[in-house]
């Protein structure tokens, strides 16, 4: 027979205890590790843009195939950005804080928008300060060295990241850490309960055997401790059944 609704509440009821205990569990442990080991994460960005225009009559006139020619080569741009050409030249002049190219290259992100020709360069770190030296480094170096590679010189600096204390962490908050925590470990504590009630297939009481048998209980053995063995002499007392039903019959059993 399966369970209906009231039973599924009957289960969850029985094993609250359970279920509370390990979403509160989950929940302190996940407070703790963000208290304990969790460091925030900062992100500074320094803004180019990549332009080109042709003189005319002395002066700088835009050109619009030049400006489609400078936008098509931004993803040239970013694939040089994430390269050791560009980072260990980064790492040699800030040897201070011991980055190797590879990890300014993980920790360095290039973004832009298909139709524009400005581009950032964004950089995390757990230290705001540092976070922001780097990014404008890996800028400036970036426009320094794209002649050379390129032959074109065609990048310039929009702005630059100037205060650390104005940076704001963008690792996830202790508030959405708990929240997550709350439902993930809710759903799992649910989830086990019924797991194990649906695996277990034993009958444990009289109402069980009533509910999915549908059958009168003949008789019931108890459990009592060994030293309460010697404490009484006569048999357990013999209760009389439902009109209709088998006498039912307590033993009990040593232990």
């Amino acid at each position: 027979m399966e369970p209906d609704m009231k039973e599924y509440l009957r289960i969850l009821l029985k094993r609250g205890w359970l279920i509370c205990g390990i979403v509160l569990l989950c929940c302190g442990a996940t407070a703790v590790y963000d208290r304990l080991y969790a460091s925030p994460v900062y992100e500074a960005s320094i803004k180019l843009i990549v332009n080109t225009a042709n003189q005319v009559d002395g002066l700088m006139r835009p050109d619009s195939n030049l400006i489609t020619s400078n936008i098509m080569m931004i993803d040239t741009y970013k694939e040089i950005i994430a390269t050791p050409v560009i980072m260990q030249k980064v790492a040699a002049k800030h040897p201070e804080y011991r980055l190797t190219a590879d990890e300014l290259i993980r920790k360095t992100r290039v973004h832009s928008s298909s139709s524009s020709q400005v581009m950032s360069i964004a950089y995390r770190d757990e230290s705001a300060a540092r976070a922001v030296t780097l990014a404008n480094e890996i800028g400036r170096v970036f426009r320094d060295e794209i002649p050379q590679i390129m032959n074109v010189d065609n990048v310039t600096i929009l702005s630059e990241s100037n205060n650390p204390s104005g940076l704001v962490p963008i690792s996830l908050g202790l508030t959405f850490k708990l929240a997550l925590a709350f439902i993930l470990s809710l759903i799992a504590s649910v989830s086990a309960v019924f797991l194990k009630e649906y695996m277990d297939d034993t009958l444990k009481d009289e109402k069980d055997v009533r509910h999915y048998l549908d059958k009168p209980t003949l008789a019931e053995i108890s459990k009592i401790k060994r030293s309460e063995l010697g404490k009484t002499s006569r048999p357990a007392p013999v209760s009389a059944g439902a009109a209709g039903d088998p006498l039912p019959i307590r033993f009990k059993q040593q232990i």
